[in-house]
């Protein structure tokens, strides 16, 4: 599966999604070191979403908190472990 970048047209291999607690978010990890918060579901093509970097390369595994207000990513080849805040009030106001 793969996510269509809006900003330069290219296309990147998902490798792991999670839906939040209240089923009202996707977050979905990509072998570029990005991850994307988008509102679930997600009806359209192009459809916008919050980005953050912060791996050095791919990644393995998303996941939301139970409660939803932070989410965790693991990277393949950094190894590395990050903690998100979601702030969903910021993602209504994008039309994520």
């Amino acid at each position: 599966m793969c996510i269509r970048d809006s900003t330069n047209n290219s296309y990147a291999e998902v490798t792991a999604v999670d839906r939040s607690p209240d089923s009202k978010y996707i977050l979905a990890g990509d072998m570029m070191s990005r991850v994307r918060l988008f509102r679930y579901p997600c009806l359209r093509e192009m459809a916008l979403y919050k980005q953050h970097r912060g791996h050095s390369a791919d990644i393995t595994c998303v996941k939301f908190s139970s409660d939803g207000k932070t989410c965790l990513t693991i990277g393949g080849v950094d190894k590395a472990i990050l903690q998100y805040e979601v702030k969903k009030e910021a993602a209504k106001k994008s039309d994520m």
